[in-house]
């Protein structure tokens, strides 16, 4: 088993990874009849990838790249523009969730297959885009096999 390849976010400078991403994809986004988002070779990967960032209490993507599949044209490259419209940042007012966001050191999984860990980690609350809570806490123990 591989492990997934994950979305980033930009957390006070700081490039972390982010396990449980939310989608990058603002109501009413589709691909056209036939085309799909496809993983590249061999990786584990969902065929696209975003990098998001906290800026000024809102959540932004700032980056998205991903394979898009169609038939019979063969494999094509989207990015920014193709999904919002714009190369510049999207406010991402559609995502409501808790980020949990590894912030300390990494801590090693011996099977190389887990989501990241880390000693500590970062739960961003998030309403509609909005910042409206961000605590740091220590991790938890992790079981040992």
């Amino acid at each position: 088993m591989t492990a997934q390849i994950l979305d980033v976010v930009i957390l006070d400078g700081r490039r972390c990874p982010l396990p449980s991403a939310p989608s990058p994809f603002p109501p009413g986004f589709d691909l056209p009849p036939g085309q799909f988002f496809s993983g590249a070779d061999h990786r584990n990967v969902r065929g696209y990838g975003a990098v998001w960032q906290i800026v000024d209490g809102r959540l932004l993507v700032v980056g998205f790249g991903g394979t898009v599949e169609a038939f019979p044209g063969g494999d094509r490259q989207i990015g920014m523009r193709e999904v919002y419209g714009t190369e510049g940042p999207v406010w991402a007012e559609w995502v409501s969730r808790t980020l949990v966001i590894p912030v300390g050191e990494p801590v090693h999984d011996p099977e190389g297959f887990r989501a990241p860990t880390s000693t500590a980690s970062c739960e961003v609350q998030v309403l509609h885009g909005r910042v409206t809570g961000m605590t740091t806490r220590a991790a938890a123990e992790r079981p040992v096999a």
